[in-house]
């Protein structure tokens, strides 16, 4: 498999000596015949890699080639390295332009040192094509040999399994080969039996690639009765399509075998391998999962932890700061010279000094991770890594980057998120003209973006960008919103964010973005951070539309930011205009919108014919009264949100209605019953979770019967549920025969602070088959909750929590204050009513059969049962309990124990408690009470009653107790 990768690498080498940029360094530094030479050489050595890697397989002589291939493989990444070189030099020349650049660069690029600079490189050129020279030479007692047309047969196999380049995928029609290859087959197998193998197929795992899978069966004659195809792949989407029998799944090896054939691998000709640690041994073959083919390949590296040898040959290599107590890279590497990888992952504190090692020591470097690591300050010394092509710095406490970062050319990945101190980018970043994400998300410090990253004309991710407060002073540094304009292969994410702008230009400026041309975009955030006014966003307060001369400027700048149709998700935060653009509405791909802190805004463009819309949400907007502002009338029912599945509404004291004509405001000459109609006809089709939050005055909107998920009503009017659970089937329609009974499918439904809820409609609660968990919480209005089993049979969580004149959970029709609901597991009942409390004491044996069903069953904050049963040191524990009333002892009668710290009793109090308690019921309970209390000394006068089924002793004394027993058993109430 590394030859396979080899292969590729040399042809890629061919390539770019063949490629401009090589003539160019050809002609600047005289290297014209020596570079051809390398390339005649390398393609030599190219041509019999393939055979090589077959007779590698040979037992007798396995050491021998392997050597041979190790050789070629440093030799190669050699070369490698060089041509990067060149193209370094290359890319650093393109980026002088006239008189900008800079007196080092032209000291660089003077004639006098170019000829020193092409000197020393024309020794290194010749020294390496010596190098490959002595290789191929020594290639010649191998016998390879090179058979045109099985090399490329194998070359199109290889490639099939080890490279997803589409150009060499078997199976397309345009194949030139497929034919001749066809035609090869049916001669060699003609008349035959056959079995063929085809080994490691993993082409398609998207499971697109059916068609080219049938393409390449009909590559094989099928007039030989008992032939067979053998596919190994190590996908299962490709093993269900190319399967014609159930495929027989491999496992891993155990721990011991996979031991023992990195045993051999690693330590051939009997060397000992007892020293490593049999923890070591177990940590090796364990990353491995037991296949053969990547414990082969990571015994072959002969990398070994903590004491064991680093190959000179590796070049990606991961260091565990945690699991290593040292926290310190071993030195010296014997591979840090040729290193391409380095990953350090989560550890210790940073030390500075550790930079002046890596760009030191590690100059070959490709890829280097070094996130959450704490690290202040990059040195300029990182220009030294200018192979390098990613790093990671991210989630670091950096509040600069060198300026020295930019000449970095050949990186293509800078990923800095996280890194919350940032406060500028580099300047000069434009000479980065290879780099293709830029991930700058959660730099919340970042002041702006330089001036000439619109010149970055092939980055793909951009996080953010920045708009500058103040500008003045640092103009000439500063990019403007029109630095987006040519930045068109951007895709993905990207957030604009709002700091500040000039009068006079930002509307040229924000023009100049060009957003729509942006077409492989998929979300946009475009954030105004509260430039010209502060505000709490959980105070209800009153916006003075006339504080703000800048509200027309507001309209303009996002009029001017309109996006690709493309676009998927799109959120607006802090804008301080009244209304927003027409544009919104022709967003056809939308999927999700979220409008935040628009505090200004009075409606919303109809968004109703967005035919992808599953998301909308809606936050404090204070200003707003009517989200939709052309009324019910119009609209069609076919393309009314076909795919709205989340609506959050929150913070919108003024919202009155969705539409601004509606049942609560129509015309004089408007028929009821013809708006109400149109009411239930515009209903969210496919609507699953509904947020409704401190909205009070939001009593008009669509209806909502197909919620599923969840509905979430918190300070918010009632009366949208109310109509929704009294929908019945529109008169008018059709399709009245198929009508849903609304909320049937709901799970979960929560209703808090809703002052206008005096009851909920019996039938719509009828109609709750589906829900789950019901939980109501501070309604001082709600008087019933018309419960029963039938009605809500799936409702597993029952919570009521301060409804003080809430008197029954039953039915109108029932007597019953608590009913039987079969499927509840979880009572929670807090601060009841006096009706719930007598339910709950004195008329206790009517609620009993209803409730011995429930395994949790919580009042007012302690447990009456849990998990079936009270479970000691838990149960009926409340610092705050004030009497044995307050405590509810007299209610329970299914407890083992009960426990309390601090109890202040009267005599009223426990005279009441004791005397209403359930002695029979709970005559094998054990109560363990340890309190401070007052007790008054005629107390056993009161308790005639109790006396006559208990023996009572009272001890008066310091400690004041007394002890009830029972005359069959013991049961203990000590004070």
């Amino acid at each position: 498999m590394a030859e396979v990768v080899l292969f590729h690498i040399t042809e890629e080498i061919i390539n770019k000596l063949g490629s401009l940029s090589a003539q160019e360094v050809a002609l600047w530094w005289g290297l014209k015949d020596q570079l051809w030479k390398l390339s005649d050489t390398v393609t030599r050595i190219k041509a019999v890699i393939q055979d090589a890697e077959v007779k590698a397989q040979n037992k007798k002589q396995n050491h021998q080639i392997e050597d041979w291939l190790k050789k070629l493989r440093v030799a190669v990444y050699d070369a490698e390295d060089l041509l990067e070189d060149f193209s370094t030099q290359v890319l650093r020349k393109q980026l002088m332009s006239g008189n900008r650049v800079s007196r080092e660069v032209r000291v660089f690029f003077s004639r006098s040192n170019q000829f020193v600079y092409g000197l020393r490189m024309g020794h290194r050129v010749e020294a390496l094509r010596e190098r490959l020279n002595d290789i191929e030479a020594d290639s010649k007692r191998f016998n390879f040999e090179v058979h045109e047309s099985e090399r490329d047969s194998l070359t199109t196999v290889r490639e099939q399994t080890t490279s997803s380049e589409p150009e060499v995928i078997v199976g397309r029609e345009d194949d030139d080969q497929l034919e001749s290859l066809k035609n090869e087959l049916e001669k060699k197998f003609e008349k035959k039996k056959y079995l063929l193998v085809l080994d490691d197929v993993w082409d398609g795992e998207d499971g697109s690639d059916g068609e080219k899978w049938d393409s390449l069966k009909e590559l094989f004659p099928r007039d030989a009765v008992g032939s067979k195809l053998v596919v190994t792949t190590r996908s299962h989407v490709i093993a269900k399509f190319t399967s014609t029998v159930a495929p027989h799944v491999l496992e891993g090896l155990s721990i011991d075998k996979s031991w023992e054939l990195f045993r051999r691998k690693a330590f051939p000709q009997g060397q000992d391998s007892d020293h490593v640690d049999e923890k070591i041994r177990k940590e090796i073959v364990e990353r491995c999962c037991g296949v053969p083919l990547v414990i082969k390949a990571i015994a072959s590296t002969k990398v070994e932890l903590r004491g064991i040898t680093i190959s000179d040959l590796t070049r990606h290599i991961s260091f565990d700061m945690e699991l290593d107590l040292s926290q310190q890279i071993p030195i010296p590497l014997p591979c840090a010279e040729r290193l391409r990888t380095l990953v350090l992952l989560l550890g210790g504190e940073w030390d500075g000094r550790a930079w002046e090692s890596i760009c030191r020591d590690f100059g070959r470097l490709r890829v280097l991770l070094l996130s959450d690591w704490g690290i202040e300050e990059v040195p300029p010394l990182i220009e030294k890594l200018k192979h390098m092509k990613y790093l990671d710095l991210s989630n670091n406490k950096i509040e600069t980057l060198p300026n020295s970062v930019t000449n970095l050319v050949n990186l293509q990945v800078l990923k800095l998120n996280g890194c919350r101190y940032l406060k500028r980018l580099p300047r000069g970043i434009n000479k980065l003209i290879n780099l293709r994400h830029l991930d700058n998300d959660l730099c919340e410090s970042l002041e702006y973006m330089p001036r000439g990253i619109g010149k970055l004309t092939s980055l793909q991710t951009l996080s953010c960008f920045v708009v500058a407060k103040n500008r003045s002073p640092k103009s000439k540094m500063v990019g403007g919103l029109d630095e987006l304009s040519r930045l068109n292969e951007l895709r993905g994410s990207l957030e604009i964010r709002v700091e500040g702008y000039e009068r006079e230009s930002c509307i040229s400026e924000f023009e100049g973005a060009k957003l729509e041309d942006k077409q492989y975009l998929q979300s946009l955030t475009i954030n105004w951070e509260n430039i010209d006014f502060d505000i709490d966003l959980d105070s209800d307060i009153d916006i003075d539309t006339d504080m703000d001369s800048d509200i027309d400027l507001y309209d303009k700048m996002l009029q001017c930011l309109q996006p690709n149709s493309s676009l998927q998700e799109l959120e607006v935060e802090g804008y301080g205009g009244m209304r927003f653009p027409s544009w919104l509405s022709n967003l056809s791909n939308l999927v999700r919108i979220c409008v935040n802190v628009c505090t200004r805004l009075e409606h919303i463009p109809p968004l109703d014919g967005i035919p992808s819309l599953e998301e909308l949400w809606i936050m404090y907007m204070y200003n707003l009264e009517y989200i939709d502002s052309e009324g019910v009338g119009g609209k069609e029912v076919s393309k009314f949100f076909p795919s709205l599945k989340k609506l959050v509404i929150r913070k919108c004291p003024r919202l009155k209605g969705w539409w601004k004509e509606s049942r609560g405001e129509m015309k004089d000459d408007s028929d009821e019953s013809t708006v109400e109609e149109e009411l239930i006809m515009l209903s969210f089709p496919r609507l699953s979770s509904l947020g409704i939050s401190k909205c009070p005055n939001l009593t008009s909107m669509p209806l909502f019967p197909t919620l599923d998920e969840g509905l979430w009503l918190r300070r918010s009017s009632s009366m949208p549920l109310q109509q929704t659970m009294k929908m019945k089937p529109p008169v008018s329609s059709s399709s009245s025969s198929s009508f849903i009974r609304p909320l049937s499918n709901l799970k979960r439904l929560y209703i808090s602070s809703s002052d206008d809820m005096e009851s909920l409609p019996e039938v719509g609660l009828q109609n709750l088959s589906s829900l789950q968990e019901l939980d109501i919480a501070y309604c001082p209005r709600l008087k019933s909750l018309p419960l029963h089993g039938q009605g809500v049979p799936s409702l597993q969580k029952l919570v009521i929590n301060r409804c003080p004149i809430l008197k029954s959970l039953s039915e109108s029709k029932s007597q019953e204050m608590i009913p039987y609901l079969p499927s509840l597991q979880e009572l929670r009942i807090k601060d009841r009513s006096e009706e719930l409390s007598r339910g709950w004491g004195k008329e206790i044996e009517k609620v009993l059969p209803n409730i011995k069903h429930i395994p949790n069953i919580v009042i007012d904050d302690y447990y009456i049962q849990k998990e079936g049963r009270y479970v000691e040191g838990e149960g009926l524990r409340r610092e705050s309990a004030r009497s044995l009333e307050e405590e509810g002892l007299r209610y329970s009668t299914v407890l083992m124990n009960f426990s309390t710290t601090k109890l202040d009793l009267d005599v009223h109090g426990l005279k009441e408690c004791l005397q209403g308690f359930n002695w029979t019921a709970s005559s094998e309970v054990l109560f363990n009470v340890l309190v401070a209390v007052c007790v008054w000394r005629n107390i056993l006068a009161s308790y005639s009653s109790v006396a006559k089924q208990f023996t009572v002793e009272l001890n008066i004394s310091t400690d004041w107790y007394f002890t009830v027993w029972n005359s069959h058993q013991a049961s203990e109430l000590y004070i």
